[in-house]
């Protein structure tokens, strides 16, 4: 069970039971369309719509109020 606490959390699951952790992500890997090679589930494949994103990691703009029609400037 992994909680939102992350009192059990991914890395401590894999401490605990490995072998079970293992086949959870071989098993979630083949769902995902990827190659069954164990990997923690951040680094499998997404599918939204017909788009397919190669991994799960996304990171916010950090400047975007200085963004001129969607690229970004040096603000000057």
């Amino acid at each position: 069970m992994l909680t939102g606490s992350q009192r059990i959390g991914h890395a401590n699951l894999k401490m605990r039971d490995p072998a079970f952790v293992q086949g959870y992500e071989r098993w979630l890997a083949q769902r995902c369309g990827a190659d069954d090679a164990p990997r923690p589930p951040m680094f499998l494949p997404l599918r939204l719509a017909d788009m397919r994103l190669p991994n799960r990691v996304v990171v916010s703009p950090m400047a975007q109020y200085k963004a001129k029609d969607g690229c970004p400037t040096t603000g000057t």
